[in-house]
């Protein structure tokens, strides 16, 4: 049977082309005959395929057997790399060199293969080359990118041996990420722009997760429960935990937070110059006198990052410096001097979404417009007959000289004025009016013109408007409903500004009269009276 074999004929060595996406094999057929040339139709037999490099006995790259039966014309078709007992990695074969393909063979149930022949493969199969090429030339440290179309170099994302760097294309929509990353529902969690970096934390309301909308944490074995974080934010606050030593009054070397000066980064560093431990945070700066550029702390904007761009907020050994506008919702104390290159003003406050202006007189805020709002400070409606406004007036004017308010809704308990501020009181007017008031005792006569608007809506009289309070009175006048009349008459409009105080038994009134000055009133008021409203803050 030995001698039988050698004599097979191979009659058809065929690689095929795979197209799509490539696998890793290649068909080869053959026709298998006896000596005689009779076909071998219907016959088992195995055949082994080995794949050698560069000469015809040369270094076996990979090798693997098939079991097959002959076709009635003694036609065996195998998929070389689909093989069993299969040794070596098909998809590392170098192609690029000369393969060379031997092929043994052995009849039903003999045990040894006879070799039938060693032939070069000639035509590479070109799938299995070009599904892992690179088309084009690259530089050291570009990346691949596939087009949709061959794998290439590309510029946009750089990987060399200290840094990876991203470089965005030109024209694009500076408006999308340079780089981010994406939760499962496709959302953005952290992402790069052009002018920035930011980390999207879920808003939505009363829901922490285990680890926070965005944590820096110590090392630990990664799990959920595992570690401490150091810096957390959630969507309603940012919280720092800084462990706390097991004896009281020790402070490590470096505080728990801290911000320090450049170095080459060893244990030398001896200068924080932010931070923030269990009991304090502090700014350390320089000792030395001389002024740096930057000053001793900076916050500066966006810029090419050159000597040029501006600071907003400088902090030096003498001094601090804000460019911008400083604004705190909290009370400011300071002990020393205050001195200003302009006016001194306060916040402006929101009411059912109407801003006003205020104005501090001495430690008083007050509102330095009329009320003009139609809700109570809980959202309702101020009932219709409790509300109105002088009549047949320019609606700039009526802006100007605000609403005019019953006794109903000063004395209603859902209030008028926002959370924070009231309807003044009694006692707020005679704080106001002392604060005005030039001398020891209060000239209500000259007091007025200091309080009234200057800007020539009062009609001329006794006074000259000079606003010198900043208070900013103006003569919105009177309404008044008679029981026994059905409609409201109107008084006094640029000659009175009338102004609810509240009082422990019934609301009163203050008077500023371009005529008489100014004066207090809370008894004899008529049933039925409409005024002005100025809030106060707490």
């Amino acid at each position: 049977m030995r001698q039988i074999l050698l004599f097979l004929l191979i009659t058809l060595f065929l690689p095929v082309l795979l197209i799509g996406q490539v696998p890793q094999k290649f068909n080869y057929q053959a026709a298998v005959r006896n000596p005689d040339g009779s076909i071998m139709g219907n016959q088992e037999v195995g055949l082994k395929v080995i794949l050698r490099k560069t000469v015809a006995d040369g270094d076996i790259v990979y090798q693997e057997e098939h079991a097959l039966t002959t076709s009635a014309q003694g036609v065996v078709a195998i998929a070389v790399g689909g093989g069993q007992n299969p040794e070596g990695n098909f998809s590392l074969i170098p192609w690029e060199e000369d393969i060379f393909i031997q092929v043994d063979i052995r009849k039903g149930s003999d045990g040894s293969y006879v070799t039938l022949g060693v032939s070069q493969i000639l035509s590479v199969p070109y799938a299995l080359n070009a599904g892992n090429a690179i088309q084009g030339d690259a530089l050291e440290g570009q990346t691949v990118v596939y087009n949709n179309d061959v794998w290439g170099a590309s510029n946009r994302m750089s990987v060399s041996k200290n840094t990876v760097e991203i470089f965005p294309e030109q024209g694009r929509d500076e408006e999308e990420p340079l780089f981010s990353v994406r939760n499962s529902e496709g959302l953005i969690v952290f992402a790069v722009y052009e002018s920035g970096a930011k980390v999207y934390v879920s808003a939505e309301d009363g829901v922490k997760g285990n680890r926070g909308g965005f944590a820096i944490g110590g090392f630990s074995d990664q799990t959920k429960e595992g570690g401490v974080d150091y810096l957390t934010i959630f969507p309603d606050m940012v919280q720092f935990n800084i462990q706390q030593s097991a004896e009281d009054g020790v402070k490590g070397n470096r505080g728990g937070f801290a911000i320090g000066g450049y170095s080459d980064q060893t244990k030398g560093v001896n200068h924080n110059f932010f931070t923030v431990s269990p009991d304090s945070a502090k700014f350390i700066l320089s000792d030395d006198l001389s002024k740096g550029n930057r000053g001793g702390f900076a916050v500066g904007g966006f810029s090419d990052q050159t000597k040029g761009y501006t600071d907003y907020l400088t902090v030096n050994r003498d001094s601090t410096n804000v460019l911008t506008n400083l604004a705190t919702t909290g009370n400011v104390q300071v002990q020393g001097d205050i001195q200003t290159g302009g006016s001194v003003g306060s916040l402006p406050i929101v009411i059912d979404g109407d801003s006003y202006e205020t104005v501090t007189i001495g430690n008083q805020v007050w509102m330095k417009e009329n009320l003009r709002t139609t809700k109570y400070s809980n959202g309702d409606d101020i009932e219709t007959n409790y509300i109105t406004q002088y009549p047949n007036l320019p609606e700039d004017t009526l802006r100007i000289l605000g609403k005019l308010y019953s006794e109903n809704v000063i004395t209603d308990s859902r209030g008028l004025c926002p959370t924070g501020w009231n309807v003044p009181t009694e006692n707020d007017w005679n704080k106001l009016l002392k604060e005005v008031s030039a001398t020891d005792y209060i000239d209500y006569y000259l007091i007025a013109s200091d309080l009234m608007d200057d800007s020539g809506i009062w009609v001329d009289g006794g006074l000259v408007p000079t606003n010198s309070s900043g208070f900013t009175a103006v003569p919105g006048g009177e309404g008044i409903q008679r029981p026994q009349q059905g409609d409201l008459d109107y008084y006094n409009y640029r000659y009175d500004a009338n102004y609810w105080f509240q009082y422990e038994l019934t609301p009163g009134y203050l008077s500023i009269n371009n005529f008489d000055g100014v004066y207090l009133q809370q008894v004899d008021i008529p049933e039925g009276m409409y005024y002005s409203v100025r809030c106060i803050k707490d």
